[in-house]
């Protein structure tokens, strides 16, 4: 498995409710690349949903090539296979086009094999401060919870 892969499955505990990603993830996850404001609002997001460690695992679907993110979106549906998550929460279009190209239109949310695949702004949709789309996330999040709540009451490990 290459990285950033190999380095994030370290810290991988199965099974992961839910398993977040977006286009840049790969970025964020190398200090070289990485943007603050968008690891801030993963950091605040999470904080507020107080979460049990453990919730959410951040897995990205590609990798560094150069200079450019070579998307691979087989290793990341293997790893989310492994994961087992109830919910995968794709984070953008650019995400969304990869990894789920056969999936219904315009679906804010929709099933893929097990798993429910909820469709969410991008990271850098919300920001510097898109308070519209904040709260449209925060309503999508704070849903799943209410509508399933027995894997956000019991204790496990967040990743990012």
């Amino acid at each position: 498995m290459p990285e950033p892969w190999k380095t994030l499955w370290t810290k991988a505990h199965s099974p992961c409710p839910t398993v977040w990603t977006y286009a840049r993830l790969a970025d964020d996850l190398t200090a070289a690349t990485c943007s603050q404001q968008r690891r801030q609002l993963f950091k605040k997001i999470l904080q507020a949903l107080n979460w049990p460690k453990g919730s959410v695992f951040f897995w990205p679907y590609c990798t560094h090539a150069g200079t450019s993110l070579q998307p691979r979106p087989d290793i990341f549906w293997s790893g989310v296979a492994e994961l087992a998550p109830k919910y995968v929460l794709c984070f953008g279009e650019q995400a969304l086009d990869v990894l789920c190209p056969q999936r219904p239109v315009n679906a804010s949310a929709f099933t893929q094999g097990r798993i429910q695949v909820i469709v969410l702004p991008d990271p850098d949709q919300m920001l510097p401060d898109n308070r519209e789309l904040k709260r449209s996330v925060w309503r999508t999040l704070t849903s799943i919870a209410e509508h399933d709540p027995e894997p956000f009451t019991q204790s496990s490990s967040s990743s990012y």
